[in-house]
């Protein structure tokens, strides 16, 4: 898993392979770190989930 930016000016998001999207999204979501309903990105073998803004990366 990867955050990213992807140009979305301060948006960032969490990158996972497809194969395990769905379980990633259901842990994002019970963390508060995503909307229900936000809009993913498909990439290849790769999803890309929206971080609710105003989150930041823990180093």
């Amino acid at each position: 898993m990867n955050l990213v930016d992807m140009g979305d000016g301060e948006r960032q998001y969490m990158r996972v392979p497809k194969e395990n999207a769905e379980a990633v999204m259901g842990k994002l979501v019970d963390a508060g770190l995503i909307d229900e309903d936000a809009e993913v990105r498909w990439e290849g073998d790769f999803v890309s989930f929206p971080l609710i803004s105003g989150l930041s990366p823990k180093n």
